[in-house]
């Protein structure tokens, strides 16, 4: 199965209606309210099929045919791992929360970075990305556990991800509402 991570820009206060709009593409498997300089996060899978060559054709032709053209979409930023290692993943966000960490590396020390932020416990899949940065990290916290999760994610970023020894600069995304499809 190959992810795609899609940042997505769009008119103030429509956030809610992509929200469930992202839902009607069936390569989204989640979605996510954030703040900051883009609105929502949609995560994208395919797998080979009959249809397309590679999986990443169906979800550049979902993204390209269907999202960027969904009314009140501005602008999107697509992220497509050249190589994944996924520990676990979680579908119930009653339960866990989940926060995304674009990490910025030395050069040449990408895939050490990856396996070294795979060795903390919340981080549960982390994605080596081309652009801007190159790792991609997802960390699931216990929403019974820390009801203040937004501050959990960032402890672990400041207090373990980023005294990894490479990683140069990180950003964070912490969901407001998540969604999941079954």
């Amino acid at each position: 199965m190959t992810k795609a991570f899609v940042l997505i820009k769009v008119k103030i206060g429509t956030e809610k209606a992509l929200l469930d709009a992202l839902f009607t593409v069936p390569e989204v498997q989640e979605a996510h309210t954030i703040t900051g300089d883009y609105d929502l996060i949609a995560v994208m899978s395919a797998k080979e099929d009959d249809l397309a060559r590679f999986p990443n054709e169906k979800m550049v032709e979902a993204l390209t045919q269907k999202i960027r053209k969904m009314e009140n979409v501005l602008d999107t930023k697509t992220m497509i791992p050249v190589s994944s290692d996924i520990k676990r993943t979680t579908t119930d966000f009653n339960e866990f929360a989940r926060g995304f960490v674009l990490l910025k590396v030395r050069p040449s020390r990408e895939r050490h970075s990856m396996m070294e932020v795979l060795k903390i416990n919340e981080v549960t899949e982390a994605h080596l990305i081309t652009g801007s940065y190159d790792v991609l990290a997802v960390l699931e916290v216990r929403r019974v556990l820390y009801p203040h999760y937004p501050k959990v994610i960032a402890d672990i970023v400041t207090d373990r991800i980023r005294k990894i020894r490479d990683v140069q600069d990180t950003e964070t995304i912490v969901p407001d509402l998540s969604r999941i499809k079954a």
